[in-house]
This record gives structure tokens, C-alpha cells and sequence, in this order.
């Protein structure tokens, strides 16, 4: 799973040096609920939002439940700490 800004994955991806590993597509259900960054385009989740959504693909619905938590609790927390996010 890349990680790194929307931008930073984007030139990953596109590397000639992971050329020849899989990808695995996402249809997640909703937006991104990240808000510590703007992200370019609606689809653009965050790494933990992408690896909630994976967990889901995989059926490890407790896993994914439980990242999600997790991640909100971090996301209400960090926010709290800037208030420009607000």
C-alpha cells in the first residue's frame, strides 16, 4: 500500500520499479472523512481509509471496524489540537 501525499503516491505509482505489482482496486462507498488535508479529488482516500476499505474486501469486517474507530478517535483528536480544522 503506497503512502504519501495524494501527489507523492501518484509519482509512486507511476515508478518503472513497481511496474510488475499488482493493484488492487477500491470501490469505496463514500468520500474521504479525513479533513486534515484537502484532497484533490473526491475519490482520494487517506492510507487509513484505504486499508479500512481492504480489511472490508478481504471480510475481516471486525479488523475493519475496529481501524475505523481507532482512525476517528485519532482524526476528532488531532483536530481538536488545530483549530483551523474545525
Amino acid at each position: 500500500m503506497l503512502d504519501g501525499t495524494w501527489r507523492e503516491a501518484k509519482k509512486m505509482f507511476k515508478s518503472p520499479s513497481l511496474a510488475g505489482i499488482p493493484v488492487l482496486g477500491i470501490q469505496p462507498q463514500s468520500s474521504s472523512n479525513y479533513r486534515l488535508r484537502e484532497a484533490a479529488q473526491e475519490h482520494q482516500l487517506c492510507t487509513a481509509e484505504v486499508a479500512i476499505e481492504i480489511l472490508k474486501l478481504a471480510e475481516d469486517h471486525t479488523a475493519a471496524e475496529a481501524l475505523a474507530t481507532y482512525f476517528a478517535i485519532f482524526r476528532e483528536a488531532y483536530i481538536v489540537g488545530k483549530p483551523h480544522l474545525k
